[in-house]
């Protein structure tokens, strides 16, 4: 799940300036699916799945 953690770090990063915030939800290095919360400043929370290919 390298490449998703990449991918929650590049989310986070362009959603900094906007006070959102970003975590891991679960996942583990043999999962197929990671999910990462979005927490934006006004109380919404949004959930996304990465899905690693290979």
């Amino acid at each position: 799940m390298e490449n998703s953690e990449e991918v929650a770090k590049i989310a986070a990063e362009a959603f900094k300036t906007q006070g959102v915030r970003v975590s891991r939800v679960n996942g583990s290095p043999n999962d197929r699916f990671a999910f990462f919360n979005i927490e934006t400043p006004d109380g919404q929370t949004y959930r996304i799945q990465i899905e690693e290919t290979w």
